[in-house]
């Protein structure tokens, strides 16, 4: 299936891996990697990952991959012909989201 990254993912993207590499060298390109990895395999099977367990607003059929060590949360909506990654959240600066 087309995976497609909403526009605002790769700044975000690019600046946290940029911070986790400024903390820990390795770190950051680890969570790139993961994010790639994630990707590929919600093109190959986008059901492999688990249904989102926040109360979802607009519907649809939301599913979550976590990346590295639990501390990221790659969104994703399957829809009929794509499935399109529409945030990248940190679980620990924004509870609740």
């Amino acid at each position: 299936m087309n995976v497609r990254i909403v526009d605002t993912i790769w700044p975000e993207l690019k600046r946290v891996v940029s911070l986790l590499e400024q903390a820990r060298k390795g770190a950051g390109n680890r969570l790139y990697g993961e994010f790639l990895a994630a990707g590929d395999t919600i093109a190959q099977n986008p059901r492999f990952f688990p249904r989102v367990e926040d109360p979802v607003l607009f519907g649809g059929e939301f599913r979550e991959a976590v990346l590295f060590h639990m501390t990221y949360r790659m969104i994703f909506e399957i829809r009929t012909t794509e499935v399109v990654v529409v945030s990248l959240i940190h679980t620990h600066r924004r509870p609740g989201t």
